[in-house]
């Protein structure tokens, strides 16, 4: 009974993320409908700083309070209370929206990791609705009772994640790790591991640019992208963590190389990068084993918006020196790896 609970709120918490990202989507598409260029550009910024650059300071908090039912529904009452403005009052509901995304990322992603259900699924189907509900969001074209219906799902969510409470354990079930005192091999593979993750999401939005302008096209690469992130999930609780996000994070490289050539090279490029996610989720989980709600901010947050700069520059063009760094970084990480004491549990 307690393993079903978990995989029910395991859904439920998929779900809250899907929502969520779909209003940010949908709301996000509102100011490029409604709104200047150079004030788009001023909402998006806000937009990110809010979901992906707080994750980290909102994590040390969270993480000293793991209370993760009620940071989530205080994330859903936000996402209500976005909805509700709509369209009247843009600017605020972009700002809430950014705030409960946040939210959701670090403790709905935390919660996912302590449930009843293998680490790397939990991980991957609670990322997968994401990219979905943010690109069919901002296909949407959401009128009044369309905000309205979103905001009623967001508490009616925020009240069943209540009923649901068992699924969460009682308590974290990992041993501390020892401190270390001094800058070592695990300090580096750390850093290491987070410029990968970091270049990862680089690429990421390095295909995420370039094919902006075609709905179709963006639909496929989410669609691609959630599967992977399932698919990389299981895989990560089936085999070694690092061989995983090696081994798809090379495969993904050398398929994008070609995606031009075929739509078929582009999607399974994008389901191959988007695995190595739960494989990173692990690996940070294992060397933070009592920060999960850091791990997901991490991963989830820092990486995504300093992996955000193809935006600033040529997508075109930044592709090949990212996909350089990341080979050399993965090699890196596979070196520190197998040097003699970093048998690093699990990983």
């Amino acid at each position: 009974m307690m393993q079903l609970r978990s995989y029910t709120t395991l859904l439920l918490l998929g779900a809250a993320h899907g929502l969520n990202d779909f209003v940010a989507g949908a709301l996000l598409a509102l100011c490029t409908r409604t709104m200047p260029g150079a004030e788009t550009a001023m909402w998006f910024t806000v937009y990110v700083a809010l979901a992906f650059a707080a994750q980290v300071p909102l994590a040390l908090v969270a993480d000293k309070f793991p209370q993760w039912r009620w940071w989530l529904a205080g994330a859903l009452m936000l996402i209500a209370a976005a909805s509700f403005c709509g369209a009247a009052h843009t600017g605020i509901a972009v700002v809430l929206s950014g705030v409960a995304s946040a939210a959701v990322h670090v403790a709905g992603g935390a919660w996912a990791l302590q449930l009843r259900v293998p680490q790397g699924f939990g991980a991957g189907i609670f990322a997968a609705p994401g990219i979905v509900g943010l690109t069919l969001g901002g296909f949407a074209q959401l009128h009044g009772f369309a905000w309205t219906a979103l905001a009623a799902a967001a508490v009616c969510l925020a009240c069943t994640l209540f009923v649901l409470r068992a699924g969460l354990r009682e308590a974290v079930t990992k041993a501390p790790t020892q401190k270390q005192p001094h800058f070592d091999r695990h300090d580096a593979f750390m850093l290491l591991l987070l410029l990968v993750i970091t270049l990862r999401s680089a690429v990421w939005d390095v295909f995420q640019a370039i094919h902006t302008g075609s709905g179709q096209v963006l639909l496929g690469i989410a669609l691609a992208a959630a599967a992977g992130k399932i698919a990389g999930g299981w895989l990560a609780d089936k085999m070694n963590s690092l061989h995983v996000l090696s081994g798809t994070l090379l495969s993904s490289l050398g398929l994008l190389q070609f995606s031009e050539k075929h739509e078929a090279f582009l999607y399974t490029g994008i389901a191959l990068l988007q695995a190595t996610l739960p494989a990173s989720v692990l690996l940070v989980s294992r060397l933070l084993p009592e920060w999960p709600a850091m791990t997901n901010a991490l991963v989830l947050g820092l990486a995504v918006t300093l992996g955000g700069f193809p935006y600033l520059l040529d997508a075109a063009e930044v592709f090949l020196p990212v996909a350089f760094v990341l080979v050399m970084g993965v090699m890196g990480l596979v070196i520190l790896r197998l040097r003699p004491g970093q048998r690093e549990g699990g990983m």
